[in-house]
């Protein structure tokens, strides 16, 4: 450099080459002020760097300064009038203070210079390519003056030098930040990637939650990370999962989003706007409630980020970070598209979930639809046989004297076809491929009488016990369904106590179904309802067997004492009524099983009439055609000994044969339903073609409900039910001939 000696310019190229080499700015700085000292006597030198922006000196290199003097300018302000380097700063000129003691920017500083012998202070700004001042270079004198040219030039040498340095070291400095920046968003994108493909095999919500967390953590994103769930948005936020150093923070912490305090954390802000929020400085944050904790945990700011699905946000995703302003631009846009990817492995996981619970209800409605068409196969001939044994058994106990051996077996004969009558009647119910026949009943006394037929099936160590309320409201049920409800719950009850003794409890009263019972009962809605309950003392059912106890052929019973029917029976006619079932159980504690059934507008039961004995004199006459021969045989001489004249078919065309001749000489026709030659509704057609008028009742051991609007549509006049007994079906069929029938009926 031009008017330099040669070993400035060495001592120049020195501090330039460890300046290119990295050396640190604070010795090369030292260096620099070294350099111009050694040029004159007495002449003290700084470096002061300061941050233009926030207007602050801070660092100073003086190493021939006092240290007092030297620590005491940093976190000085830099101004206009702040002494010589504070104005230079501010000013971004030289300023050149000739005299410390008397000039006006040195008012508020000379304290700091003069006793330290420091008379003169010229101050020279360093800039950075861009202008913008870095710091200052000044210079010390002992003694009032001016500065000479030549130290002028001493001054431009060594700014020029410590500007080279400065910006030096902040390039480095700023490629450090790029490089940690670059591998920042690097693990970001990376973990960000890693939580896509690996969430999205997940098929469990909370294994998400909890991958989510550990990965976010364990990749360096957060400090902490959490994730809770408030699917309605008010109430409580409520920690599913949570990962970090200080996991025990996320259970201090309140998280009552409608509290009205606490509704401006960041937490609530990110469900109720379900856009990201950030907090970058939690201890100057007032609407952050955890202040005091979040210090304790050394967590100094986070971001908190909305988990939606379908627009609705259902929980939020939460991380921490033990610097402030740690969540920047990227971090934000990479987080919220990790909580995006949550967001949609939960709904894709829930919705698997959905898909498995429906393929299994699929699965148990097939299973329901192939036990209802195998009832309908087999219900027909089955109970046809039945009726032709327990008939047959009727009338021949009606043949026997009182003391004749034989009616012991008979009696077991018609035992045996009611229960085989009743485990049609149960597998139908549970197909449902029967129609429940809903009629105004008395609830008290159907139970009461289902209790009668319950009393004899009890285990002799086992206490019956009822608690009926005083008053009940009426049910329109189905009474011999009722019965069935009754009878099942009741003897697995006395199978859960077994041989050990205990008390099954009956119980009957009125409720007034509330809100909260509807939100435990989904199925009931508010309103009045009859509420049937059974309890025993036996041995309960843990939680596994509680799930299953309404599948189908599921039983804990051996093979020989149970179905797996039972309670799969008791649910459909319970859900057949419009109602629901609560159940209560734990081992060793029973079980309680309590029965909701809606109750009939207030009007009297339906009153049971006496079936009218038809007039001998009048006595009907009745065309009976069935493809069963033993049945034909039966109705014949139970209707015959209840005073009808009947003519018998097996064949429908036959008997259409015959009513073409003859069709004056009946007052009815009663037919099957389901006949091989001629189904009983073409029959009924054929009937109606040849005589209008006459009275048709339809008969069958299977009835559905297209069976009835068949009915309907044909104008059959009744379709009936075949009873289990003669002398039920005698009076039965009696009861609707006489109904049909002209009470003028002449005989033949």
């Amino acid at each position: 450099m031009d008017g330099f000696p040669d070993s400035f310019s060495a001592a120049q190229n020195s501090i330039l080459e460890q300046v290119a080499t990295g050396a640190p700015l604070a010795s090369t700085l030292e260096q620099i002020v070294r350099l111009i000292e050694l040029q004159a006597a007495g002449m003290r030198c700084s470096i002061v760097l300061v941050d233009v922006r926030q207007a602050l000196v801070t660092q100073v290199v003086a190493p021939t300064l006092p240290r007092e003097y030297a620590q005491a300018l940093v976190g000085l302000r830099i101004g206009p009038n702040a002494g010589s380097c504070g104005a230079a700063a501010s000013l971004g000129r030289r300023i050149v203070v000739a005299d410390i003691a008397s000039h006006p920017n040195w008012a508020a500083y000379r304290h700091l210079a003069l006793p330290h012998g420091l008379c003169a202070c010229w101050s020279t700004p360093i800039f950075a390519a861009d202008r913008e001042v870095v710091g200052t270079f000044a210079m010390y004198y002992a003694e009032v003056r001016e500065p000479l040219p030549h130290e002028l030039r001493w001054v431009d040498a060594a700014t020029h030098l410590a500007s080279i340095a400065i910006l030096r070291e902040r390039a480095e400095r700023a490629l450090r930040r790029s490089e940690a920046r670059a591998r920042q968003l690097a693990r970001l994108f990376s973990v960000s990637s890693a939580v896509n493909e690996a969430i999205v095999r997940m098929r469990e919500p909370q294994s998400i939650y909890d991958f989510a967390c550990r990965i976010a953590v364990e990749q360096g994103l957060a400090e902490l990370a959490w994730i809770g769930l408030c699917p309605s948005r008010q109430g409580c936020i409520e920690p599913v999962a949570r990962h970090g150093s200080d996991a025990d923070y996320v259970d201090s912490i309140a998280l009552d989003v409608s509290d009205a305090g606490m509704h401006l954390g960041p937490a609530a802000r990110a469900l109720h706007s379900r856009q990201p929020t950030v907090c970058q400085d939690l201890a100057a944050d007032p609407n952050f409630d955890s202040q005091a904790r979040a210090r304790r945990s050394e967590l100094r700011s986070c971001a908190v980020f909305p988990l939606a699905i379908g627009g609705e946000g259902f929980g939020v995703f939460a991380l921490y970070a033990q610097v402030s302003n740690y969540f920047q631009a990227e971090e934000m846009q990479v987080l919220t598209s990790i909580a995006a990817d949550i967001s949609f492995a939960v709904d894709l996981a829930n919705t698997q979930l959905e898909r498995q619970r429906l393929a299994v209800q699929l699965e148990r409605s097939q299973r329901l639809q192939s036990l209802g068409t195998l009832a309908g196969g087999i219900a027909h001939d089955f109970n046809n046989i039945l009726a032709a044994v327990a008939g047959n058994a009727d009338l021949a106990l009606l043949e026997l004297g009182p003391s004749a051996c034989a009616r012991s077996h008979l009696a077991e004969i018609q035992k045996a076809s009611r229960r085989g009558s009743e485990l049609v009647r149960q597998i139908l119910t549970f197909g449902r491929r029967e129609p429940p026949r809903h009629a105004i009943i008395d609830p008290r006394a159907v139970v009461e009488e289902a209790l009668q037929l319950l009393r004899p099936m009890l285990s002799h160590t086992v206490t019956l016990q009822t608690r009926f309320a005083d008053t009940l409201p009426r049910l329109a049920a189905d009474t011999t369904q009722l019965h069935q409800i009754v009878m099942n719950l009741g003897s697995n009850a006395n199978h859960a106590i077994g041989d050990g003794g205990g008390i099954v409890e009956v119980t009957l009263d009125g409720c007034m179904v509330d809100p909260p019972t509807v939100a435990r009962l989904p199925d009931l809605t508010v309103g009045h309802y009859v509420r049937l309950g059974v309890s025993d003392n036996g041995c309960g059912m843990d939680t596994a067997t509680l799930k299953q106890a309404f599948d189908p052929f599921f039983t804990t019973k051996e093979p020989s004492k149970g179905t797996g029917l039972g309670l799969s029976v008791v649910h459909g006619i319970v859900m057949g009524h419009g109602g629901a079932i609560d159940v209560r159980s734990a081992p060793g504690e029973g079980t309680s099983f309590t029965l909701y059934f809606p109750a009939a507008p207030s009007e009297p039961a339906a009153a049971s009439g006496n079936v009218r004995a038809l007039p001998g004199e009048a006595a009907a006459r009745a065309l009976y055609v069935d493809d069963d021969e033993a049945l034909v045989s039966l109705a014949q001489h139970a209707l015959e000994a209840a005073g009808c004249r009947v003519t018998g078919y097996t064949d429908p065309l036959d008997a259409l044969a015959h009513f073409s001749l003859h069709s004056a000489q009946f007052d009815v026709v009663v037919t099957d339903l389901s006949m091989p030659t001629l189904p009983g509704p073409e029959f009924a057609k054929q009937l109606r073609a040849i005589r209008p008028d006459i009275p048709i009742i339809m008969i069958s051991g299977y009835l559905r409900p297209e069976d009835h609007e068949m009915a309907q549509r044909l104008r059959i006049d009744k379709l009936v039910y075949k009873p289990n007994t003669v002398a039920e079906f005698a009076a039965l069929l009696c009861a609707e001939i006489h109904r049909l029938t002209p009470a003028s009926a002449a005989a033949v």
